[in-house]
């Protein structure tokens, strides 16, 4: 197998020389720059991670960690995965993904401290997150993709609840609609909400009391099968409501499927607005999804730059960032008629 030795002899430099060059920890000439990868290239060099690690180095990896509080692992959230691998590898750092349902605080602290990975991203948040407590308390880099209720002055990257819920209202209330069903999810671990849970439906209360909208709430688990759940709850009131805000992909999916299969036609009896499913969901159901884009991979992947700053010592991105996403007006909405 070759070694770091065999590229620095082909190279004509030291060994230490090659790991800067190739870790970019210190400035390396051109010129040497130029031989050392020649030399990696011809002898199809891999660095051995675990050795720079064990001499000292630090470790091009982080992990992320996303506890499935659901039944169903929502396609969204693989939006969230991708942006932080892509968010890592333009640093040239490698992700330790880390899902699961349990919260593996001791096991995150071992992997930790044997240096295989330099930082942690948390997903799946809760407003008392005993994961942040512990990273907080071992002085363990870490980004939040969400946040917890005492987030004042830690990193973070999240939605911005309150302009997703405003703009998706703003957009049924134009359309003459007052009256709207809101299709929510509200998990729970420990007896705690999970906090994007927790602030989604806090906003909405919020924007609907000022906007004068009479809203109905229906909660279910994030799948086809809860969304089509909530519809069969509401299709008694279908004429009184008139549409309909989705809080959850999957979830807003199923109810469209439901309502169609019943005889409801959307959007002449029921508009309907997404203000939680990615761009590339809308064309995925008919009529097309209109929705508040859920920039989900730009969020991943600013949280990975945001911690590749933090083990750095760099501030190259802001370290608290909400995203909001832009209104995509498509076929499910319309004009109120009656």
């Amino acid at each position: 197998m070759t070694t770091r030795a065999d590229v620095a002899k082909l190279a004509g430099v030291s060994e230490s020389t090659v790991s800067y060059a190739l870790n970019g920890k210190r400035p390396i000439t051109p010129e040497t720059k130029k031989k050392i990868l020649a030399a990696v290239k011809k002898l199809n060099y891999s660095p051995h991670f675990a050795a720079g690690v064990l001499a000292g180095g630090k470790a091009n990896s982080i992990a992320l960690i996303f506890p499935n509080y659901s039944s169903k692992f929502a396609a969204l959230q693989f939006e969230y995965v991708e942006g932080v691998i892509d968010g890592a590898k333009a640093r040239n750092y490698h992700v330790i993904a880390w899902p699961g349902e349990d919260t593996p605080t001791p096991e995150i602290m071992k992997v930790y401290k044997s240096g295989l990975v330099s930082g942690v991203i948390l997903m799946e948040i809760l407003n008392e997150d005993p994961r942040v407590d512990a990273l907080i308390k071992a002085e363990i880099p870490f980004v939040m993709i969400g946040r917890n209720k005492n987030h004042q002055k830690l990193k973070y990257v999240d939605r911005d609840f309150e302009t997703v819920v405003t703009k998706g209202l703003k957009h049924l209330e134009s359309l003459g609609h007052r009256k709207i069903a809101v299709l929510t999810q509200q998990r729970k671990v420990a007896g705690q909400v999970v906090a994007v849970d927790d602030r989604f439906t806090n906003a909405i209360k919020i924007a609907g009391k000022a906007l004068k909208c009479d809203l109905t709430f229906l909660n279910s688990e994030n799948s086809f099968d809860g969304g089509a759940e909530c519809f069969a709850r509401l299709k008694p009131q279908i004429g009184k409501i008139t549409a309909v805000v989705g809080m959850a992909d999957l979830q807003t999916v199923g109810f469209m499927s439901a309502a169609q299969k019943s005889g409801v036609r959307i959007p002449q009896d029921l508009s309907i607005v997404g203000v939680n499913n990615p761009r590339n969901q809308v064309n995925m159901v008919h009529p097309t999804l209109t929705v508040i884009d859920l920039p989900a991979h730009e969020i991943g992947e600013a949280a990975a730059h945001i911690l590749i700053d933090q083990i750095n010592g760099e501030e190259r991105f802001a370290p608290q960032q909400l995203l909001s996403g832009e209104l995509i007006l498509n076929e499910s909405t319309e004009q109120r008629t009656r």
